[in-house]
């Protein structure tokens, strides 16, 4: 496969597209509480990241997990449903929850969040 010269414009305008939605993402107060939250948390007390979600947020979440742990932030993935049928062991004190839901539908899977509240930090995407 060649890539041809128009191809190369398509491609130009693609990345100035994406880099114009990464310029344009929300960066807030609760973003830094979050990071924050994170660097108490999983660098000063030695807990990890916990990001979960279903569908396509799953995915996400999954992806971001695997991005924080292999840059030296110890995290994990953990499936909503799963987590409702046994999988729960995997929290410990001081890690903190990178919650990703996707519909409003979703938050039922935050029913399990309330089951370890008491060792966990929490916070949403």
């Amino acid at each position: 496969m060649s890539v041809q010269p128009e191809n190369l414009n398509e491609i130009i305008d693609l990345l100035k597209q994406e880099a114009e939605a990464v310029k344009n993402i929300p960066v807030s107060d609760s973003y830094l509480k979050a990071v924050d939250l994170i660097y108490q948390k999983v660098h000063k007390e030695g807990g990890k990241v916990i990001a979960s979600g279903m569908g396509k947020a799953g995915q996400i979440a999954e992806n971001i997990a695997t991005t924080l742990s292999s840059t030296g932030t110890p995290a994990v993935f953990l499936h909503p449903s799963e987590a409702q049928h046994g999988d729960l062991g995997v929290i410990r004190e001081n890690d903190c929850f990178l919650f990703c839901p996707i519909r409003v539908k979703h938050a039922k899977y935050l029913n399990w969040f309330n089951l370890r509240t008491i060792f966990t930090q929490r916070f949403l995407l």
